[in-house]
């Protein structure tokens, strides 16, 4: 009963906003902190911008770098789309094909921002990732359906909490 509510409108919207504070915490923020030891702060205190697909690939700095981007991309914004998803359905016609375009829209505007604040790297990969990520996580609620989509928001929910309280905590520490 408990996880059935968590599938609500209300509980999936909460939780959308948990999950976009982490999206650009990650994105926007990453200069401020360390999250895990991922990445060093001062790396990304710069503009640079990469038009080429798959460019990381050819001459990685680290081995699991381009691995590490890409699927954390993919990852960062799956939660998006399902929740999109969740919180649209009944409402629009085709909940997966605007959560997937809100995505992308979304992913552009970070790495706009990214070079204009001169924050990281602005990366078209990450366009391609982000969307992608929005895409699975809306066809994901949309395959498991209303009866059991709470489980899913539940997780993401408490997941979004541990990772926002791992920056605040690397950040006062």
């Amino acid at each position: 009963m408990v996880l059935q509510r968590m599938g609500s409108v209300k509980a999936a919207s909460a939780t959308l906003v948990a999950a976009l504070a982490v999206v650009f915490a990650l994105t926007l923020m990453k200069g401020t902190y360390s999250f895990g030891g991922l990445w060093s702060t001062e790396a990304h205190r710069n503009r640079s911008i990469d038009l080429q697909l798959f460019d990381a690939w050819n001459n990685p700095t680290l081995w699991y770098a381009p691995w590490l981007d890409a699927v954390g991309n993919v990852a960062l914004f799956i939660p998006f789309g399902f929740l999109l998803v969740t919180i649209l359905a009944g409402h629009w016609k085709a909940p997966i094909i605007f959560s997937t375009m809100l995505g992308f829209l979304m992913s552009v505007g970070i790495e706009a921002t990214q070079y204009v604040y001169a924050i990281g790297y602005t990366d078209l990969d990450d366009v391609l990732c982000n969307t992608v990520g929005a895409f699975m996580g809306a066809c994901f609620a949309r395959i498991l359906g209303s009866r059991g989509r709470g489980l899913v928001v539940t997780f993401f929910l408490v997941g979004a909490l541990c990772i926002l309280a791992e920056m605040i905590l690397s950040i006062v520490f």
